[in-house]
């Protein structure tokens, strides 16, 4: 399995699909606690691109939850459609600006750029 738990990387994703396919668009990020998520969450910034163009965060929906094994969690989402035929990128950079320990890894300061190739039959 890759090791997310890592900075100044980038994590490439391929789907493809036979036709346009309404696709959730998410980040998301989880820490030990509350607390320890606000801090985690204040040294990271997100940003969105679709083929090269920036997406602005207010296009995105934002949720806090608790995850399953108790963790304390928040993700951006968002969903899009209406593909054209051909290769699509939509890219997620998350730029941490200092260090960021999440209760269990500890992530420097760089950046994880998070880049998903949909490839649309024409």
């Amino acid at each position: 399995a890759e090791d997310l738990a890592k900075t100044d990387s980038t994590f490439p994703y391929t789907i493809v699909l036979g036709k346009s396919e309404k696709l959730l668009w998410a980040w998301g990020w989880c820490a030990k606690d509350d607390t320890t998520l606000e801090s985690n969450l204040a040294k990271m910034q997100q940003d969105f691109s679709l083929n090269g163009e920036p997406v602005a965060i207010d296009q995105f929906a934002s949720l806090f939850y608790p995850s399953n094994d108790g963790l304390s969690c928040f993700a951006y989402f968002a969903q899009v459609t209406d593909f054209a035929g051909g290769e699509h990128h939509l890219v997620t950079t998350v730029t941490f600006t200092g260090t960021v320990n999440d209760g269990s890894d500890t992530y420097p300061a760089g950046k994880q750029i998070f880049d998903y190739a949909v490839y649309i039959k024409p």
